[in-house]
């Protein structure tokens, strides 16, 4: 399914007046203002569902739009499976351009070799729209966004303050967990892009006396009594309180008199205390034909393609303009800009509608909507297998292979193993044949390789076994050699170095047709065969087998001296063998050659933008070539530390998000004896999910300053509860 049309313009027109938010919108308005002089920022917006966040924010972007910003606006929706960057591409997709710009970065991967470089790309872009007109740019109800958008967000941030720029971002801090990836985000959206956090909390008494008398004009006692009863429906929230208004608006209890509103008896019509409730009664109003319409079009999403509704309600043309015209009057659907479609005037209206529908009726409803997708020129293989999941059809699989190899060319790592992994579970439910499962099984270990090493060695286990029994000597080998490598990644070089000399051997040894096989099947994922050897070479340095790693390093270099990096491909091998090269000349005493890999191996991590092994590499350079062989070039050494803090802050996904970009200055800190500014950026390594030998710098810290027993009794306060 294509890309859902939304408006470009940010108001929503049943969204709750704002009401008891004076302070919420003053702070939104001095954002704002700073940002259209030219100094930007990220604001927070939080709350429960129908706090009113979106009407905020949506108020706001109106603002904006009066004085000559341009707003940019897009969503998450629930119930089905946001595409890697949905609210990005969405907002991007709402972008009117002048005939002098260009096109928008393509967020589906394809024109860029890496998720920095796709980060980079969207940066420039926005910023250059911001520079020709202020921008504002809303992203809402976050708490849905895919990891991917999440990573984007963290990238974009960090760079507002000096652009002419403010994104706004929503979402329901009710459905946030501390497993959820948002969760973990905010602290670090609030240190790195010092982001301003706005916390919206229920209407008390006052700020319902306030909705009340900006709409109606009441008796004192006749509007205590209003306000009494949404205190005890709505519990002060803005948009159940404004539904419950319109529902009895629409019954007659509330009716406009010759001069004043009139109050009858509240308890009536007997209105029920949840949304749902309220807006079934709504949609009953409709008709059954209009009800069994809407059903349909909440089964199939937030935004409503018509072509799509017509296939899945299974009714005319003209039957369904009628609901569509019914709908959209009552409040409950808003039409697309385009005419193509219709949107949900509120996520909640959707939920309402579709948790009232029986589950056998939504899984048929489901499994057409994929059917209907099917039949559209370029389906969109996230919608489709989302559908085919919920209908229970064994279609499923292959399409949420397909999401996954899609995310998977976004470098949205996180959403590509989690389609993998629900593919395998729908191919085991179902009896695939052992081979695809265990390819599948490799797939899913290579983009877990960095995220969770364990979890990958376990898949690599299985897929191991799976090969063995399918004769598939590639799939073996492969999987040998990369659970080698994720076993030195976790600490266990002893076994993972001597594994990832037998997976090397093995995948070289291969017969052509098989080395032909599993390089067709692994296309843009890994290494050719004979590059392999190069990750080898940097973990025999990385275990000091300095002299076997020199060695085998200049027979690959001797063999393959040019080599151009594969865009998009899953490791950079080559690039690994001058890395260990590095290590090997710098330790027994070669220090030019040191530096001769290193100009290697930084041009071609630099070519496949992989900033996460260039800050290492750049760390190493810094610690065994130029401290111990140019220590007096303080120019040299301050210039490579700040190389690897760059290159740490624009590593994602794939890196681990909380490293301390900026470790690399620590041992410069102590040589030039700046001790408060070394203990500050240590305590704030140990403070990190990093890596676990952060954890002991405050002991390498003691020991440094002089001070053993101390440096001792932190290695004892840490170790036991780390082993």
């Amino acid at each position: 399914m294509a890309d859902p049309p939304v408006s470009s313009s940010p108001v929503n027109p049943v969204a709750p007046p704002l009401v008891g938010r004076e302070r919420e919108q003053a702070t939104l308005r001095a954002a704002l203002a700073r940002a259209l002089t030219g100094h930007g920022s990220l604001v927070l917006i939080s709350g429960e569902a129908g706090i009113g966040k979106t009407a905020l924010a949506e108020t706001l972007c109106q603002e904006a739009t009066n004085q000559g910003a341009r707003v940019l606006v897009g969503r998450c929706y629930d119930l089905s499976e946001t595409p890697p960057y949905g609210p990005w591409r969405e907002a991007l997709a709402c972008l009117s351009r002048g005939k002098d710009e260009p096109a928008p970065p393509d967020l589906t991967g394809g024109g860029a070799s890496s998720q920095a470089a796709l980060f980079t790309q969207v940066h420039d872009y926005l910023a250059a729209l911001a520079q020709r007109q202020p921008l504002i740019l809303l992203l809402d109800d976050l708490h849905w966004a895919d990891p991917a958008s999440l990573d984007l967000l963290r990238s974009l941030a960090r760079d507002l303050a000096a652009l002419p720029m403010l994104l706004l971002v929503t979402y329901r801090s009710d459905e946030l967990t501390r497993r959820h990836p948002l969760y973990a985000l905010l602290p670090l959206l609030v240190r790195e892009a010092h982001a301003q956090r706005l916390d919206l909390h229920a209407l008390d008494e006052v700020g319902l006396h306030a909705l009340v008398a900006g709409r109606y004009t009441l008796p004192p006692t006749e509007a205590a009594r209003l306000v009494t009863y949404l205190a005890g429906r709505a519990e002060g929230n803005p948009f159940f309180a404004g539904e419950l208004l319109r529902t009895l608006e629409e019954a007659r209890v509330l009716s406009r008199g010759d001069e004043t509103w009139e109050l009858n008896n509240l308890g009536a019509i007997g209105v029920p205390p949840l949304l749902r409730q309220v807006i079934d009664g709504r949609v009953d109003r409709l008709g059954e034909a209009a009800r069994d319409a809407l059903t349909a079009a909440a089964v199939i999403g937030q935004t409503v393609p018509i072509v799509v509704w017509l296939t899945v309600a299974e009714t005319d043309e003209a039957t369904l303009l009628t609901a569509v015209e019914q709908a959209t009057e009552a409040r409950l659907l808003v039409e697309t800009p385009d005419g193509a479609g219709v949107c949900f005037a509120h996520a909640l209206v959707r939920e309402a509608l579709y948790e009232g529908t029986l589950a056998l009726r939504r899984r048929a409803l489901h499994r057409r909507v994929a059917e209907a997708l099917l039949a559209l020129p370029a389906p969109d293989p996230d919608a489709v297998a989302y559908h085919f999941q919920q209908a229970g059809d064994p279609r499923a699989g292959e399409w949420l292979v397909a999401a996954g190899e899609r995310a998977r060319r976004a470098y949205a790592w996180f959403t590509a193993a989690e389609r993998f992994e629900a593919a395998l579970t729908l191919l085991e439910a179902r009896g695939a044949p052992e081979l695809e499962r265990g390819w599948l099984l490799y797939r899913l270990a290579v983009v877990r390789r960095y995220t969770d090493p364990h979890r990958g060695i376990a898949y690599l286990d299985e897929a191991i076994q799976l090969g063995e029994r399918g004769g598939e000597p590639g799939l073996v080998a492969y999987a040998r050699f990369t659970r080698g490598m994720l076993r030195c990644f976790i600490g266990d070089t002893e076994h993972g170095v001597p594994e990832l000399a037998a997976g090397t051997d093995a995948v070289e040894a291969l017969p052509p047709a098989e080395q032909a096989r599993a390089t067709a099947l692994l296309a843009g994922l890994d290494d050719p065969p004979n590059a392999l050897r190069g990750t080898l070479v940097l973990w025999l340095a990385s275990t000091c087998s300095y002299r076997e790693a020199r060695q085998m390093g200049e027979a690959l270099l001797a063999r393959v001296p040019t080599y151009q990096p594969i865009r998009g491909a899953g490791g950079s091998s080559f690039a690994d063998n001058s890395f260990g090269l590095l290590t090997a000349y710098a330790v027994l005493g070669q220090p030019d050659a040191a530096r001769q890999a290193f100009t290697r191996a930084r041009a071609l991590y630099q070519a496949v933008d992989h900033f996460w092994l260039l800050g290492n590499l750049t760390y190493s350079a810094l610690l065994l070539v130029t401290l111990p062989y140019a220590a007096d070039s303080l120019s040299e050494r301050q210039q490579l530390a700040a190389e690897v803090e760059q290159s740490y802050r624009r590593a994602s996904g794939a890196a681990l998000a909380a490293f301390p970009a900026g470790i690399a200055w620590l041992k410069l800190l102590v040589l030039e004896g700046r001790w408060s500014e070394a203990r500050a950026l240590v305590d704030a390594a140990a403070g990190t999910e990093s890596e676990r030998w952060t954890l002991a710098l405050p002991a390498w810290l003691a020991r440094e300053q002089g001070n053993p027993a101390l440096a001792w009794q932190l290695l004892r306060d840490w170790l036991p509860d780390k082993e």
